[in-house]
């Protein structure tokens, strides 16, 4: 019963550090490792929950560490897992941090099912998910080649990055490429955008299934803890029926960004010369009409809203194709041709 209440008091402690983004690596090592030694915890380089799982690299990677964690069911091989991990992190390697991202997510979810097996009462507090005001958020995602990941930066004041980097890089701040594309968006728009992706990231389980393909977005709260989520790309995500890439897409006036669902639109190619025009089917038959269009990412099957009559009304309807064209060769006389009101995303 001692060691059950000592023990639930050292996870708790530490789980409270590794959500704390002040802690530094040598307040957790100090502590960490006398109370390992004092309780008589091996450490096995890992071999013990290598044996129980030989198919996962459990010990080095949190995806796969996550797929695995509810089925141990034994105290002794976690703490067995926690030390092994903390004394190759400080004392073989020369680049990781028991602090980085990825190895402080792997250790909430390590204590969070020792205090599970310990039948400890608050551990939903331990959860994973994304909590508090979100103020920063960075998305890689896949380029079509997979070795190249389309990175996003936006802040709560409305300031955005757009850059592109190796898939073997990390996402992390100021660590932008020379080809950054940095533009300033409206802060209250940043700040309903950001509040919108936080709503879907609140109860969203991250996808420690999904290879290195997919899509990884870390979330920064107001105290500066971040959350790392996963997921599979080119499957979009759904908030109350609406595409968060469509969103992002929308806000921040970028068509052509992978993001989650990994469908950029491709902007047209035109010369200054040149007028998008789009035939649109109106009504349930076949016959179709001109309209020009200044979206240069419009493409058929999109649906647009028109202008109907003299009296300012609007319709919406369906994109059949779209032809590029200058003046001179134009398929309607370019000075009575109406004019597409806007695109709808979705």
């Amino acid at each position: 019963m001692k060691f059950k209440n000592e023990l639930i008091v050292f996870s708790n402690k530490y789980l409270s550090l590794f959500r704390n983004p002040e802690v530094t690596d040598k307040e957790i090592a100090d502590e960490l490792s006398e109370w390992m030694f004092e309780h008589g915890v091996v450490m096995d380089c890992g071999e013990s929950l290598h044996a129980m799982f030989p198919e996962f690299k459990a010990l080095y990677s949190v995806r796969e560490f996550g797929l695995i964690v509810s089925k141990i069911c034994d105290v002794n091989i976690l703490l067995t897992a926690i030390f092994s991990k903390y004394r190759y992190i400080s004392h073989w390697s020369y680049e990781e941090k028991l602090t980085g991202i990825e190895n402080r997510n792997w250790f909430i979810l390590a204590f969070q099912r020792v205090l599970e097996l310990e039948n400890q009462e608050d551990v939903a507090n331990a959860s994973i998910f994304f909590r508090g005001n979100l103020i920063k958020l960075r998305l890689s995602a896949p380029i079509n080649d997979l070795e190249t990941r389309q990175c996003i930066q936006v802040g709560e004041h409305g300031e955005v990055n757009i850059w592109d980097c190796s898939s073997e890089q990390p996402i992390q701040d100021g660590d932008f490429q020379t080809q950054t594309k940095t533009h300033q968006m409206r802060e209250l728009d940043a700040k309903n955008l950001l509040n919108l992706i936080s709503m879907f990231f609140r109860t969203y389980e991250s996808d420690m299934h999904v290879q290195e393909g997919g899509w990884k977005l870390v979330l920064e709260n107001e105290r500066g803890e971040r959350f790392l989520f996963y997921g599979e790309g080119q499957k979009e995500l759904y908030l109350d029926h609406i595409g968060l890439s469509a969103l992002m897409r929308q806000y921040l006036n970028r068509p052509d960004l992978f993001l989650f669902d990994g469908k950029p639109r491709k902007r047209l190619q035109k010369q200054m010369d040149e007028y998008i025009f789009v035939n649109v089917f109106w009504g349930s038959g076949a016959k179709t009409y001109c309209y020009l269009c200044d979206d240069e990412f419009v493409a058929p099957g999109d649906e647009v809203v028109i202008p109907v009559g003299k009296n300012g009304k609007s319709r919406i309807v369906s994109v059949a194709s779209v032809l590029i064209a200058t003046e001179k060769n134009a398929p309607f006389p370019v000075e009575h041709c109406k004019k597409v009101i806007s695109r709808i995303d979705k």
